[in-house]
């Protein structure tokens, strides 16, 4: 119960945070579209995504801690907790965006497509639609994340950067804006760079995988 307790209550801080900076993140798509759309008529499914999504994190979550409780990961955790901020950080943020990357590519597969696909299917896109996918697309695209949370335990900084570059980088490549600042184009995967994804051609879909950072897109051609 009180494993509950605790991972409810991180979810529902996340959820709280999710909420603030879409809505934050809405008001600049409104007062400037990418697409002039002049209804979104998919609101409720979008709900039952996100809602699907808390259930699942909230399982992932429990589990999660029941396994960081064991006693010789627990040693683990202080020592990585000795680490200074500024390695973890950027270890973390690369880390996860690269098992994002391998995630997403894999989900792409003539095997796993049927698991991805749903999230493909918004007649438009704005900065809620990137929640929409299936229990096993939300498992594929958390498994990097869930493994690093399992080995460093509980760590502030390493829980603030995932999910703080998650949540940014789902809402910032599905809104319904563009930015156009040429320096940060080429480093971070934006709304313009993400839309190519989502193209009706099936061929668009199989580009353009980076989730936060273009540096996998680029290695890999």
């Amino acid at each position: 119960m009180v494993i509950f307790n605790e991972v409810i209550s991180g979810q529902i801080a996340h959820l709280i945070f999710t909420l603030l900076l879409g809505l934050t993140l809405g008001w600049f798509e409104r007062k400037n579209p990418a697409r002039d759309i002049k209804e979104y008529k998919e609101h409720l499914v979008e709900v039952y995504a996100f809602v699907l999504l808390f259930i699942v994190a909230l399982a992932l979550g429990i589990l999660i801690r029941h396994i960081q409780l064991n006693h010789t990961l627990i040693n683990l955790h202080a020592r990585i907790s000795n680490i200074p901020w500024y390695i973890l950080v950027p270890a973390t943020s690369l880390i996860a965006d690269f098992g994002n990357y391998c995630a997403h590519r894999l989900l792409h597969t003539q095997s796993l497509w049927r698991f991805h696909r749903w999230h493909h299917s918004p007649e438009y896109l704005y900065w809620f639609s990137g929640f929409r996918g299936s229990a096993i697309h939300i498992l594929f695209m958390a498994a990097t994340s869930m493994i690093i949370l399992t080995f460093t335990g509980p760590n502030p900084w390493i829980i603030g950067t995932i999910v703080i570059q998650g949540l940014s980088a789902q809402m910032l490549g599905h809104i319904n804006l563009n930015i156009n600042i040429p320096f940060l184009e080429k480093i971070l995967v934006l709304p313009q760079y993400h839309r190519i994804h989502h193209g009706v051609d099936r061929k668009l879909n199989d580009s353009n995988f980076g989730f936060c950072w273009t540096i996998w897109d680029k290695t890999f051609k």
